[in-house]
């Protein structure tokens, strides 16, 4: 588990947008997987200088752990969670159960840089991580999603974070960002329910999800479990009247005999670039994180 280059772009943008570090629980004792100059170029694109010691001193403070940039981001305690001590986190908790009530509002930020994928039990994980957010801190998330099969139990869906992190969840999401590994550039994702079709990319480089989202009040969340957006719509409907979520190329599907989709499935596997095709009806692509402004 650690924060790459891209992982601590996001933590220096989730600053800007207002994240507070001051009590930070890392989900896993995170490493700093990049170089002191790539550190240090991100440093100063958010306007956040390394100072004196510069970036490689930040890294070099705790053995090569993310206590020292946190710190640097504002953080007075950082505290980590796993399931086993064997990287010196300082709470030993398995996330498959729930964590203790003590831990409930403990913390302004609790930063996932890929541990829920490695959970089996994700739905609690996600819940205590919820719960111990005291009102008006953050959850952050550096989440794996397309071409990542096999790195944990799971990869993860837009729909997952639009649904849990809601207003009935006493949760509002920030900023739900695509990153594709191929080009590196950010695409800020549409929310399903709004776009009114499941929003996804096919493509052969993987993608991860950066997710914000800010605790909004105090109630016990996920106390239902989420349903996908277009069966929310789908069953709020009268019967026989067809969802206005569309399925992409579902008419190749439905016209085409099995013999003729094979071939032009193969030949659009070979057209498809390395890198995904993003909707721009759901991908907003965000050329400059560090010009946006502070969001309350």
């Amino acid at each position: 588990m650690g924060l790459d280059a891209n992982g601590c772009r996001f933590l220096l943008y989730a600053r800007r947008l207002g994240a507070d570090f001051s009590e930070t629980l890392t989900l896993g004792r995170q490493g700093v997987h990049l170089a002191p100059p790539e550190l240090e170029r991100a440093l100063a694109e958010f306007g956040v200088p390394a100072g004196a010691g510069g970036a490689a001193a930040l890294i070099e403070q705790r053995d090569g752990y993310a206590e020292g940039l946190l710190r640097h981001l504002g953080a007075r305690e950082v505290a980590s969670m796993d399931a086993s001590s064997y990287e010196g986190a300082t709470l030993v908790h398995d996330l498959n159960l729930p964590v203790p009530p003590m831990l409930h509002e403990r913390f302004t930020a609790v930063i996932d840089g890929g541990t829920l994928e490695h959970v089996f039990d994700v739905a609690a994980a996600l819940r205590s991580c919820m719960a111990m957010l005291r009102p008006g801190g953050h959850f952050l998330a550096v989440a794996p999603s397309n071409n990542l099969m096999g790195h944990g139990f799971y990869q993860f869906s837009p729909e997952l974070y639009f649904r849990a992190f809601s207003e009935e969840n006493g949760f509002r999401l920030v900023r739900l960002i695509a990153f594709d590994a191929a080009t590196e550039r950010w695409y800020r994702v549409r929310d399903p329910l709004e776009a009114g079709r499941r929003v996804g990319v096919v493509g052969r480089a993987p993608t991860q999800l950066l997710v914000l989202a800010r605790r909004l009040r105090s109630v016990p969340p996920l106390l239902e479990a989420p349903v996908q957006a277009d069966y929310r719509a789908a069953w709020g409907e009268p019967p026989r009247r067809r969802s206005a979520f569309r399925a992409p190329a579902d008419w190749l599907h439905r016209r085409l005999p099995r013999p003729l989709r094979l071939l032009a499935k193969r030949a659009l596997d070979r057209l498809r670039p390395l890198s995904p095709r993003y909707d721009p009806e759901l991908f907003e692509p965000i050329d400059d994180p560090a010009s946006e402004e502070w969001a309350p």
